[in-house]
């Protein structure tokens, strides 16, 4: 998947997006530091969000009471337009974005916030959040402006996931899957990251992702370990200001050390054994495979012609000959040389035609 800037795939370092959400306290200079912080912490990506409130909850519930230390209004309608980014700082925290090389991805929760993105800014990617796995005219729409798109599946059950998935492959677009957990924060026993590799399995593709929302970075690190292509975090300057999501946030020291053990994690794994043909040990590992291996050394002073036996023959290291698992196709084959005692056996022991 080829966003603005980078390129999301096996082979390529992980894709670190820094999940602004309501971290920027409706405040545009707050949004601009934050977009700035994540760019100098080793992101690759910023998210903000949209929502069109009037039109996407009940009045209801846009009237209901909102209270507490995390509200920033008396009703729930009141906290989200609180919360809303403003059209004019939004577009200048895009234009940011892009000058430090991030993506600016947004996560749009209607088709109303849709539009006014495609026709108000300047958007690299898209995030489909967990609520919206099953609603398929946003996930139409999304994939319609032909823009890579994030699919998060967190509180889905496997079935949903994989209609979701099915429905996505067919409209053309690029997109990820993200594995995610709907619980803020989300404990160490839920995290379930056997859940990522069964849907890497089960939907057989390597283009999945991992939305975390656990405080820590230590589930990040693993995801990555099991072939995560992108990672997702929340990120803020200062946990101890009011809102729903800063306390499940990374602070900039925190998502660059992430960086950092991402980076750590791909050196780790390395590369996969060669298929269909002879691969020869690394170089590093071509010492201890010297003192350590074993070679077939004759057990006794042989003649030529004589039938080799298993009794004639010891294993020792260091492994200067042919190994155990090789030789005991010699077995019975007649020497075509004379061979004493102690001596490592060669190929041209045996007579050719044999061999």
């Amino acid at each position: 998947m080829k966003t603005r800037f980078h390129t999301i795939d096996t082979g390529q370092p992980c894709y670190l997006i820094a999940e602004l959400s309501h971290n920027h306290q409706a405040d545009g200079s707050i949004a601009l530091l934050l977009v700035e912080a994540a760019a100098a912490s080793g992101a690759n990506a910023v998210k903000f969000q949209k929502r069109n409130n009037a039109t996407l909850y009940s009045a209801a519930y846009l009237e209901s009471a909102y209270g507490g230390p995390n509200s920033f209004g008396n009703t729930y309608g009141e906290h989200r337009e609180a919360l809303e980014p403003k059209p004019g700082w939004l577009r200048s925290c895009g234009e940011a974005a892009r000058q430090l090389g991030l993506d600016f991805i947004m996560t749009v929760f209607d088709l109303e916030s849709l539009a006014f993105c495609e026709r108000e800014l300047v958007v690299d990617a898209y995030k489909i959040q967990s609520g919206d796995l099953c609603y398929p005219d946003l996930i139409k729409a999304v994939a319609a402006t032909g823009k890579p798109y994030f699919m998060s599946c967190g509180a889905a059950t496997y079935s949903e996931i994989k209609a979701a998935w099915t429905l996505c492959c067919s409209l053309g677009s690029p997109f990820l899957i993200m594995y995610a957990v709907s619980a803020y924060p989300t404990l160490a026993n839920q995290v379930n990251l056997r859940r990522f590799g069964q849907l890497r399995k089960q939907l057989g593709t390597d283009q999945l992702g991992f939305s975390c929302h656990y405080p820590g970075i230590a589930p990040s690190i693993l995801a990555r370990a099991m072939g995560s292509l992108a990672i997702e975090k929340h990120f803020t300057l200062d946990r101890h200001q009011p809102g729903p999501d800063h306390a499940i946030s990374l602070l900039p020291l925190e998502l660059k050390e992430l960086r950092i053990r991402l980076a750590e994690t791909d050196s780790f794994m390395g590369t996969p054994f060669a298929k269909g043909e002879v691969q020869e040990p690394e170089a590093h590992q071509r010492s201890a495979r010297y003192k350590m291996g074993k070679s077939a050394v004759a057990a006794r002073n042989l003649k030529t012609g004589e039938l080799l036996q298993a009794t004639d023959v010891q294993y020792v290291s260091p492994a200067a000959g042919i190994n155990p698992m090789r030789f005991e196709r010699y077995l019975l084959q007649p020497l075509a040389t004379n061979i004493n005692r102690g001596d490592y056996f060669e190929l041209r022991h045996f007579i050719p035609e044999d061999v």
